[in-house]
């Protein structure tokens, strides 16, 4: 069971991490996209359903919740674990302040969308955007413990739905 999430965690880390690099080298402008967000909460849940449904055919097609949430979230472990040093690196080593520049706007232009569609006060906005001005968008020690915290919470609540999915119980001995 665990080579089983330990294959597909790597194999889904290091597509995300590929993911996250190419479209990065094409623009750095994708990583921030909204449809970039959700491709790549897509890939992950590919390989988390996988793992389940290997780890119950490995079982003799039978898998209890708790087993099928283990073998899932040691794999989301293995994921998140890469993927956020990954952005660690990516935004500390291999970029040069574009991302966190990129970011910035991104949330000045959805505040500002937000602000408009509730009435927007010009004075509110103004006070805003200072504050996220002021805001540096980085990717430090503290925000990499930040999102290995929420990432594994985000992935915890998946696996349990997923392995909810793929349980099935052994028939009962009489």
């Amino acid at each position: 069971m665990s080579s089983i999430s330990i294959r597909y965690g790597l194999i889904s880390g290091f597509i995300s991490v590929a993911f996250i690099l190419i479209f990065y080298v094409l623009n750095p402008a994708n990583i921030v996209s909204n449809w970039f967000s959700m491709i790549s909460f897509v890939i992950p849940i590919i390989f988390l359903i996988y793992t389940a449904k290997d780890t119950r055919k490995e079982l003799d097609g039978f898998m209890t919740l708790n087993e099928g949430f283990k073998a899932t979230f040691f794999c989301a472990i293995i994921v998140v674990f890469i993927s956020v040093i990954f952005n660690y690196i990516l935004y500390n080593v291999i970029d040069d302040g574009t991302l966190s520049m990129l970011m910035k706007e991104k949330a000045i232009e959805s505040t500002q969308k937000i602000s408009n569609m509730l009435g927007g006060n010009s004075e509110l906005n103004d006070k805003i955007n200072a504050e996220l001005e002021k805001q540096t968008f980085g990717f430090g020690i503290k925000e990499l413990c930040i999102a290995i915290f929420f990432g594994l919470i985000v992935n915890a609540i998946l696996c349990l739905f997923i392995s909810l999915i793929f349980k099935k119980n052994p028939p009962l001995e009489v």
